[in-house]
């Protein structure tokens, strides 16, 4: 729901107080300008630096505002919206709880407020915004890594914790295999956009965030690549690894359910919501999504089920793309 102008008034003249530096980044043709009183708390674990690019003229605008504790001035701000009141209560996606968060939302601008305003931009805002700018702009935003191999795009599809990145730490070892991305992707016009966050990765055992550019060299990482191709992942332990062509019916349905931003991460009430619950609209917006689920079909999809980590699997993988 959109933030009525009076509202969005208070809220602007209540940012006075702070300091804020301004930052762009930005993925396919999607700019997003973030204010923030905190810049290094922001580019700390979730983002790169990398990330960062020039201003635009057409943008979505971000405050990202670290705060302790609301004060009676900033509690006095009602919000409006289903997910902005889940995230007053601690209720933020994907069944986690934490501290209370102030959410404004309308079609171009998010004001976030809490002390981990950051974690809250990545685990929802970036999503969200994501999902709905890439259909204002015919394209489609799809959760999946992407790899270069010879210059060729392909995306790499599953289920949560199905080994996206140890696949793709993997490939990446052999010198025609480049990186676009861990997580994000947007497709548009046969082109994989990759979105070069931070990426979580394990060493000896610990759990940690690192810039592409200190995982992979710098000539290792591309930023789109036009896409020919979609593996499915299923990274069985210590199995030997099996690749085949996987039907077109069973391919669509996995993109809608582990791919699609509105499934992935449970944002059909955001959708919603920005359709002012107008049924038809979201239709549209679901027919919208399969028409260009059915546009990744036209092109190899291929089922791999195996441990990548052993070197014959990994070579049988690199050889699937010859």
């Amino acid at each position: 729901m959109d933030i009525d102008s009076e509202k969005k008034r208070i809220i602007e003249k209540y940012l006075e107080r702070f300091e804020l530096r301004e930052v762009w980044i930005q993925i396919a043709n999607i700019s997003i300008c973030i204010r923030t009183n905190h810049i290094d708390k922001l580019f700390s674990k979730y983002f790169s630096e990398k990330m960062r690019t020039t201003s635009s003229v057409s943008y979505y605008l971000v405050n990202i505002i670290f705060v302790d504790q609301f004060d009676e001035e900033l509690n006095d701000i009602s919000v409006c919206g289903w997910r902005s009141k889940l995230m007053e209560d601690g209720f933020y996606i994907s069944h986690y709880y934490g501290d209370s968060i102030k959410l404004f939302e309308d079609s171009e601008t998010m004001y976030i407020f809490g002390h981990n305003s950051d974690q809250i931009f990545w685990r929802f805002g970036i999503k969200k915004i994501l999902t709905v700018e890439t259909y204002k702009k015919n394209s489609i935003h799809l959760k999946a890594a992407a790899i270069t191999v010879r210059n060729k795009g392909y995306l790499m599809v599953c289920p949560g914790g199905g080994g996206k990145t140890t696949f793709l730490q993997a490939l990446i070892l052999d010198p025609d295999v480049k990186f676009i991305s861990n997580t994000h992707v947007v497709i548009q016009e046969g082109v994989i956009y990759g979105l070069h966050a931070n990426m979580r990765i394990r060493e000896n055992g610990i759990e940690k965030y690192c810039s592409p550019w200190e995982v992979f060299s710098a000539d290792k990482i591309e930023s789109s690549a036009k896409l020919f191709g979609v593996l499915f992942l299923k990274g069985e332990k210590e199995k030997d690894m099996s690749i085949c062509t996987l039907e077109k019916d069973i391919a669509a349905d996995l993109l809608e359910y582990f791919a699609w931003g509105m499934g992935t991460y449970n944002l059909k009430m955001d959708v919603m919501e920005c359709f002012d619950y107008d049924y038809q609209r979201f239709s549209q917006y679901v027919k919208y999504c399969r028409k260009k689920t059915e546009c990744l079909l036209d092109f190899s999809c291929l089922f791999v089920n195996g441990d990548i980590l052993i070197e014959d699997n990994r070579k049988k993988v690199l050889e699937s793309f010859r």
